[in-house]
């Protein structure tokens, strides 16, 4: 089976790190510890606005330089999983001498969790998809539900983990149409290893599979999906000259009739480096001399009478 923290890391890692946010996975809190899932350090403090766009909802708000994450993929939220939380919490904050405020621990859960056990420890919606607690102890650890996460834009790339199959098909869905040039090649492939596995029921799971496998198996489908387009999907998105790059001038014209290729050059342009003798060729006399006055004409003549007398 799938370690998911592990890849739900590597896909924050290739899209965080480009802005300056650090990721880390299974990250020891002690010399002979438990591991917490995922680690965030930021390089500033407040998070910069190209941070935020990144980041889901509660994370992005926060101002510590330390995220714990603490993922729930396949199991729900207990009473042992926020004890373990405050632990992880208090233990790295020790071993790292660091003040309240430069950390924040999340419990990040696919499952939207039990409503007695957040009951119980204090735990009321602050906003949508974000719990928080009231409680000591548990007040500075917020849970995130992937479930109930609004799907906008910063928090997409969470929601691809949410356990609803109608939430991870919205973020993916939005993920295809989102910017490009937010995500990079590497990135792409992972989500698309990551939609082959969670949301093709043919697929199945028997043996570990590692962020090595997943970006793989990303490589493939993705070449799949792409041979299945029509052309104006697979080319939709990309400029026109990125479409041209590498193909040869001569098998760019070779379909397009000469008045298409001609209809926007001015025709200042076409003429610039033909002989007049060659432009004129073909014209008939009387066409070469319409719309000149007599006077213009009769001058033409004698000019030429006399480069013949000269000759």
């Amino acid at each position: 089976m799938v370690s998911w923290h592990r890849p739900f890391a590597t896909v924050l890692d290739l899209f965080l790190t480009p802005v300056g946010i650090k990721v880390l996975a299974e990250v020891s809190i002690m010399s002979r510890p438990p591991e917490i899932d995922v680690l965030l350090l930021h390089n500033q403090v407040p998070p910069t606005e190209a941070q935020r766009v990144r980041l889901g909802d509660a994370i992005r708000d926060s101002q510590a330089a330390h995220i714990l994450i603490e993922l729930k993929y396949t199991e729900t939220i207990t009473e042992v999983t926020l004890k373990k939380a405050m632990g992880y919490d208090a233990f790295y904050r020790e071993s790292k001498d660091l003040k309240e405020s430069e950390l924040q621990t999340f419990i990040v859960s696919s499952k939207t969790p039990s409503s007695g056990v957040i009951k119980d420890a204090g735990y009321k919606w602050s906003q949508k998809g974000v719990l928080r607690s009231s409680l000591p102890g548990f007040r500075t650890i917020p849970i995130i539900s992937l479930n109930d996460l609004p799907n906008t834009p910063h928090n997409i790339l969470f929601k691809i983990f949410a356990s609803k199959r109608k939430q991870k098909i919205a973020a993916f869905d939005r993920i295809i149409c989102s910017d490009r040039h937010l995500l990079g090649q590497k990135l792409e492939w992972q989500i698309a290893g990551l939609y082959r596995i969670m949301l093709d029921k043919e697929f199945a799971m028997t043996s570990e599979l590692n962020t090595n496998d997943i970006e793989k198996l990303g490589r493939t489908y993705a070449k799949v999906l792409v041979n299945r387009l029509p052309v104006k999907d697979r080319l939709a998105g990309i400029p026109a000259a990125e479409r041209m790059r590498d193909i040869p001038l001569a098998e760019r014209l070779r379909d397009i009739p000469l008045a298409e290729r001609m209809r926007d050059i001015p025709l200042a342009e076409r003429l610039r480096d033909i002989p007049l003798v060659e432009r004129m060729r073909g014209i008939p006399v009387a066409e070469r001399f319409e719309g000149l006055s007599d006077e213009e004409i009769l001058r033409f003549l004698e000019a030429r009478r006399k480069k013949n007398r000269d000759r």
